[in-house]
């Protein structure tokens, strides 16, 4: 159980022996947990004024905040019904998702603290003449491949076009932040 931000290790309590109690009063978490819960069975049994009293501040209460709670789930599902309708609008606009990836890549770079310039799958891959940047072999276009950096953004590489082929997802996933060991070879075609 994770206790409340406003408490503290102290010494043990007399009636239950734990150690954590509240910041502002001394008391014993626990102790006072089960304490305030009788007395509030307690008052509910016995006392109907009291019990009016509490309705009326939680009413008072959710007049105060519950507009702000309520636009809060109206937000996401606005939000969300927009999300919804962009990637229905564009789920096959290659174009679209050209610049979204473009987008990321640029994003990526300039958190890196790298430089950074515009640049197309289709110019990555005709760097290497369709190579991959890891095991040389050829990366065929139809199928999935990444875009691999030749000095990884992670080692103080930039994304620019003369950085940057084509690589098997195998391959690039398995490089990780190495440098691509063909890269000479393959950037002189």
């Amino acid at each position: 159980m994770m206790e409340p931000a406003s408490t503290y290790e102290g010494t043990p309590c007399r009636k239950c022996g734990r150690t954590t109690r509240y910041v502002a009063t001394g008391k014993c978490v626990p102790c006072r947990t089960a304490t305030v819960r009788r007395v509030h069975k307690n008052k509910r049994a016995t006392d109907p004024e009291w019990v009016e009293r509490e309705r009326q501040r939680g009413r008072e209460w959710w007049s105060q905040h519950g507009a702000e709670r309520n636009l809060r789930r109206l937000t996401d599902a606005k939000r969300e019904a927009e999300a919804r309708y962009f990637r229905d609008r564009y789920a096959n606009d290659e174009d679209f998702k050209e610049r979204a990836r473009s987008r990321h890549r640029k994003r990526r770079a300039l958190k890196k603290g790298a430089s950074a310039e515009r640049y197309t799958r289709d110019q990555a891959y005709a760097q290497t003449a369709g190579r991959c940047t890891r095991c040389g072999k050829l990366v065929s276009k139809d199928t999935d491949w990444h875009i691999d950096h030749r000095v990884p953004l992670a080692l103080g590489g930039s994304d620019v076009l003369t950085n940057v082929g084509p690589s098997h997802p195998d391959c690039n996933l398995r490089g990780g932040a190495t440098l691509a060991k063909t890269q000479e070879s393959l950037f002189a075609l």
